[in-house]
């Protein structure tokens, strides 16, 4: 919690801690779909769905995350990094 409120303070400050606590528990789970378990990897999921919102890897307008989640044929580590990259990619142009 404490990492997030940190990095994006604008983001998080519509929560209270009850509501990024259950955000917090709801992307550990949604990580584990995809095989990302690693304390790092899912720290970069839960900043995707501060950023991108909560469902950003079901919604439409960030499909390059969905491809990246839903191939089988990378690890949850590699998952992790590929988001990472494609985010800073959107966020410098």
């Amino acid at each position: 919690e404490k990492h997030l409120r940190e990095i994006y303070p604008d983001k998080t400050k519509v929560m209270n801690n009850k509501q990024l606590h259950q955000m917090i528990e709801d992307g550990i789970a949604k990580a584990a779909q995809y095989e990302i378990k690693i304390e790092d990897d899912v720290q970069q999921y839960l900043e995707c769905m501060i950023i991108y919102g909560n469902d950003f890897d079901m919604n439409s307008k960030c499909a390059w995350a969905s491809e990246i989640l839903r191939n089988k044929t990378i690890s949850g580590t590699m998952k992790a990094r590929r988001l990472a990259n494609y985010s800073k990619q959107l966020n410098e142009t």
